[in-house]
């Protein structure tokens, strides 16, 4: 209903502004409780604590240490008001013996009946469930020579309890190995006296904390995770009680507009939406377009370009080569009229040397215009191809 759904997120903040947790974590504790134990409120707030800091200090899973310790709560007849004892008792027993809480609780409820057969109580089968785990006893090997020993208890009158610490006493002080083993077995059997022998007298096994209750072991659980914070977990626990807040804060705000923005989010993705997307499909169609247009006119700028380059290599070559010809050309003109006019001068050498001298001022006039007309010439037509491959570069550069 509502209010039960209210009254689950009261709890939920109330236990987030107290541990530090993982808020999905929390969050599936508390709906954990709230099943399996069926408790509201307060007794729902201590509770759900009380199993984040179970499940910190001995590094297990809440929801399955909250499933699995309630199942064997419940096989033992454990009452709600002693849910948390129960949880510090089988805490304290983890830490004396490293067995790990999860094994404790699967022990426990697998060999309930068992243990009430015998007259034990919860506390005495957790201790010797998880000493037996530590030391390799197959409970339910060490279960049969413990309804050994209760029948010879029976015989003599006593409680179990009672007859387990006086066998212990004698195990201890036998003189030898074989001896504790013939005494293990009187009571124990033959087939469990072997296991529980040797454990006994290498003190890995005790029978004299029989008769303990889960209240001897109350606040263990909180004493064990208050000795594991400091002053990072303190500031861990303010930055949560702030997102906390502001999650408060914005599902109050949501709560009072959240039809108005459900209807506004509503309108966007059936009207506004669609003509958005079909506006953004013509734009990049268009744009595809434009850049497919501009990828064709630059392959046929670059194919004219690469023509181009290629006519203008072609006609300035041609006109290097004319200009090498024009050049040897006239330097074979050049050099032929020199030699006709050595010739000469070398025939007419024996003349007066007034015709020798005239002959060198003709010379000379002819081979200084010579050089002229040459270099006129020459010039002009170098001139004029450089001229013209100079333009026809400037005009494909354009």
């Amino acid at each position: 209903t509502g209010q039960a759904a209210k009254d689950l997120n009261e709890a939920f903040e109330n236990v987030a502004s107290k541990i530090v947790g993982n808020f999905e974590d929390i969050g599936d504790a508390i709906g954990e409780v709230n099943t399996r134990f069926g408790v509201n409120g307060k007794d729902l707030e201590d509770l759900t604590t009380k199993y984040l800091k179970f499940a910190e200090i001995n590094g297990t899973d809440v929801t399955g240490a909250i499933d699995s310790s309630q199942a064997a709560m419940a096989a033992w007849n454990v009452e709600l008001e002693d849910a948390p004892a129960y949880l510090d008792m089988i805490t304290k027993a983890s830490q004396d013996t490293g067995t790990s809480v999860d094994a404790i609780n699967a022990a426990l409820l697998t060999n309930a009946t068992s243990f009430k057969e015998l007259g034990l109580n919860v506390s005495d089968a957790a201790f010797l469930l998880a000493n037996f785990e530590k030391n390799g006893v197959d409970s339910a090997t060490a279960l049969t020579g413990l309804k050994k020993a209760m029948q010879v208890a029976t015989k003599e009158g006593k409680p179990l309890g009672d007859v387990m610490k006086d066998l212990e006493e004698k195990i201890k002080g036998a003189e030898t190995q074989q001896d504790a083993l013939k005494i293990a077995a009187e009571y124990f059997g033959n087939k469990a006296a072997p296991a529980l022998a040797a454990a006994i007298r290498d003190d890995n096994l005790s029978f004299k904390d029989l008769d303990l209750t889960m209240q001897d072991f109350t606040g263990t659980v909180e004493k064990t995770f208050d000795e594991t914070q400091d002053g990072s977990d303190k500031a861990k626990l303010a930055l949560q009680n702030l997102k906390l807040q502001a999650g408060k804060t914005f599902g109050e705000f949501m709560e009072k507009h959240g039809p108005q923005i459900t209807a506004f989010v509503d309108k966007f993705i059936k009207e506004y939406l669609p003509k958005i997307i079909q506006w953004l499909e013509k734009t990049f169609d268009a744009i595809d377009k434009v850049i497919g247009i501009f990828q064709r006119w630059g392959q046929i700028f670059k194919d004219i370009g690469s023509a181009a380059s290629c006519e203008v290599q072609r006609i300035k070559g041609f006109f290097d080569d004319l200009g090498t010809k024009v050049s040897n050309i006239w330097n074979g003109l050049k050099n032929g009229a020199v030699g006709a006019f050595n010739a000469v001068k070398n025939t007419f050498a024996a003349l007066p040397s007034f015709f020798s001298n005239i002959w060198d001022r003709v010379k000379n006039t002819f081979s200084n215009l010579g050089t002229r007309i040459g270099d006129a010439i020459g010039g002009a037509v170098k001139r004029g191809i450089n001229g013209v491959i100079s333009r026809i570069e400037t005009i494909v550069n354009q």
